[in-house]
């Protein structure tokens, strides 16, 4: 009896199984920004209502890479202090699908990955409008290995059923903020950032396939109780 339990049990964990599945894709970007990467990805193929898709989901990462440089000369005549960020931006975009969220608003995939520094500049040390990184009038951030990431549930499943393809575009840009460095003069070399854009779907097989399944645990049950009743 105990072994024919098993078996019931099995069945049933396979017809389970059968029920959910999930299609992921991931599409990566990279450069110096400002760049936009258009990033093309497949429609659900439900096979002429075969299958189900019950939800989407969207993952954006954002990574700034560590080496450069943004330099700060203070050409006023008062000391300055505050905040410098330095990094990159993004955002997403579509022409295609809607990008609307499960609940409210819109999925921007908006990010900024940057690195922070708080600098104490004195006055002005005699080099005037010659920009110089001499002196405590003068200060660099160095950016650091940075990443973020952002997500969401869409909600216009129609959207993404089909054969074909659509694209999603994501916008980079440099980030940069001087606090109150309003008068300074400031330099930097280019940072390069990159990431990834990744949408995965949530499907189910319905009816017939799992109906055929549950008839085939029924079965096997009165097969198997036929068996221990003789």
């Amino acid at each position: 009896m105990k072994k024919n339990t098993i078996i019931i049990a099995a069945l049933l964990l396979a017809a389970v199984s059968l029920q959910a599945a999930t299609i992921t894709q991931t599409n990566t970007f990279s450069g110096s920004p400002n760049y936009s990467s258009v990033l093309t990805f497949n429609k659900f193929n439900d096979y002429g209502g075969a299958f189900t898709l019950n939800s989407i989901f969207i993952n954006v990462v954002l990574n700034t890479e560590a080496g450069a440089y943004l330099g700060i000369d203070n050409d006023g005549q008062t000391a300055a202090s505050g905040s410098v960020e330095f990094g990159s931006s993004g955002s997403l975009s579509s022409d295609y699908v809607s990008l609307r969220k499960v609940g409210t608003g819109s999925f921007s995939g908006t990010l900024k990955s940057i690195s922070l520094k708080t600098m104490n500049l004195s006055a002005d040390d005699s080099d005037g409008a010659t920009y110089s990184t001499q002196g405590t009038d003068y200060d660099a951030l160095i950016t650091s290995s940075t990443s973020v990431s952002t997500n969401a549930s869409l909600r216009d499943i129609e959207d993404y059923i089909g054969t074909d393809t659509y694209t999603l575009t994501y916008t980079v840009s440099q980030w940069m903020s001087m606090g109150a460095f309003s008068g300074a003069q400031f330099q930097g070399n280019p940072i390069g950032a990159n990431g990834s854009v990744v949408v995965e779907y949530n499907y189910t097989i319905p009816e017939p396939a799992s109906a055929s399944m549950a008839a085939l645990v029924v079965i096997a049950g009165f097969w198997i109780r036929r068996r221990f009743m003789d």
